[in-house]
């Protein structure tokens, strides 16, 4: 197999690539999971009732959960939510309270973590501190017997791909932060499973190489199918990665859906204020003075990019007072006092001076609505429009 084979990528430097996207040709030519890799197997994970805790803490209340087969799906939320607990529980490194877990349609209860047939890179690495480099990417194919020279290839091949070939006769502790991770990175692909579970795994890389591992996992997925569960709290990593995203806030998902749904149709208010960089604005149900509050509603929400600074005839109207902006880029993030909240505007090259009064527009069409328990509230675009009519 020559170096260059399934390399190409237009616009990425050979030595900035992570091991993703050229390992998938490693993963139908060399060593093949059960002599090839299995397409169309059930590789499904599927929560019923599943509950954790930790003696009387409960961190995982009684959870439904469909990890579909062969989906990448991100477990996203703060942290302390419960999403690495739930990734434990895949992985067979903790066991539920109560409930079921079937993977691949077989019941994992009393499974030992090495007969699940998972990979799994953790935050923290996980790396054994006695083993060089090349033995700790080498251990699964250790353990299974494989053929020296197999081995060897293998890893020389990842090891090359993740710029750790002059390190391979290392222990960790000689390595960076990143060299490390990388090495956890490496020593998971080489395990060739048909569940490939990643705890924040691009935490430590450099910017350059975490864009293009995020694109190097999305092409390895797509080649092989594993069903991919990747926790983070970076919800940039979500929207780019996941094809699914599992929103948590304290051991429960509050909504699980494409990454378009969970930022255009969030269904809780916290959805609404944890996805999207500037977030949400929340404004009480009352903040338009001329218009009719819609019945059962206590908070309204609005993205930044929806709000502008000018005065139209048919939408929302918010009188505010210029506070500041921010330049990032392409464009500008402008602050406003909304009778004491703070909201932000994502807009171009509006300037005014700070304490200036300012007109605002909102179209109907881009509201939220939630009700006091912070669950989404459906209108209708006719609805809003009737109900929030200016008053006579």
């Amino acid at each position: 197999m020559g170096a260059d084979d399934g390399c190409c990528i237009s616009g990425v430097r050979p030595a900035t690539r992570c091991v993703f996207v050229v390992a998938a040709t490693y993963y139908e030519q060399l060593f093949a999971y059960r002599g090839e890799v299995a397409m169309k197997e059930d590789k499904s994970i599927v929560f019923t009732q599943v509950e954790k805790n930790f003696g009387q803490t409960n961190v995982i209340p009684p959870m439904d959960l469909m990890i579909n087969s062969g989906e990448r799906l991100v477990l996203l939320g703060p942290s302390g939510c419960g999403k690495s607990t739930l990734l434990r529980l895949i992985a067979g490194l903790e066991q539920p309270t109560s409930g079921t877990i079937l993977m691949g349609g077989q019941a994992m209860a009393g499974v030992d973590v090495a007969d699940r047939n998972v990979a799994m890179v953790f935050q923290n690495y996980a790396l054994y501190p006695h083993m060089t480099v090349f033995d700790n990417i080498a251990f699964s194919l250790t353990i299974r017997k494989k053929k020296k020279q197999d081995i060897r290839e293998a890893v020389e091949y990842a090891a090359g791909l993740v710029e750790l070939k002059p390190y391979l006769g290392r222990k960790p502790a000689e390595l960076s932060g990143g060299q490390r991770q990388r090495v956890a990175l490496a020593r998971a692909v080489v395990k060739q499973a048909p569940f490939f579970l990643l705890d924040e795994p691009l935490s430590n890389l450099d910017a350059l190489l975490r864009v293009s591992a995020r694109n190097d996992l999305i092409e390895l997925h797509n080649r092989l199918k594993q069903t991919m569960v990747y926790v983070t709290h970076d919800q940039l990593e979500a929207m780019t990665i996941g094809q699914r995203i599992a929103v948590m806030n304290g051991g429960v998902i509050e909504q699980i859906g494409t990454p378009e749904d969970i930022y255009e149709k969030p269904k809780t208010r916290f959805v609404a204020t944890f996805i999207g960089t500037p977030p949400m604005n929340m404004l009480p149900a009352d903040a338009f003075a001329d218009r009719a509050m819609i019945p059962g509603v206590a908070e309204m929400g609005v993205r930044p990019e929806h709000i502008m600074f000018k005065k139209l005839p048919e939408a929302c109207v918010l009188h505010g007072e210029y506070v500041r902006r921010e330049y990032i880029g392409s464009r500008y993030v402008h602050y406003l006092s909304i009778n004491g909240v703070t909201i932000q505007v994502v807009a171009g090259t509006e300037s005014y001076t700070t304490g200036q009064k300012v007109d605002l527009s909102i179209p109907a069409e881009h509201l939220h609505f939630f009700d006091e328990a912070g669950n989404r509230i459906e209108v209708s675009v006719n609805e809003r429009h009737e109900q929030l009519a200016v008053h006579a």
